[in-house]
């Protein structure tokens, strides 16, 4: 799926593809570095309807 995201993104033009990953998300996050993807930064996110806020980085893969 990250695969075509990233080939749909570069036909059309794009400039920049970005995802957001929990940071315990070591398989995720194992896959987006793989493909070529650099940390952006580190944040966090609050899950939907709660207070539980998880830790997250944020990845980026520039077209140029």
């Amino acid at each position: 799926m990250i695969c075509t995201s990233i080939k749909y993104a570069s036909m059309f033009g794009c400039l920049k593809l970005a995802a957001e990953v929990a940071k315990e998300n070591t398989a995720s996050n194992a896959v987006f570095r793989k493909l070529g993807f650099h940390v952006e930064k580190e944040t966090r996110f609050k899950k939907t309807r709660t207070e539980i806020y998880y830790a997250s980085v944020i990845y980026s893969l520039d077209f140029k």
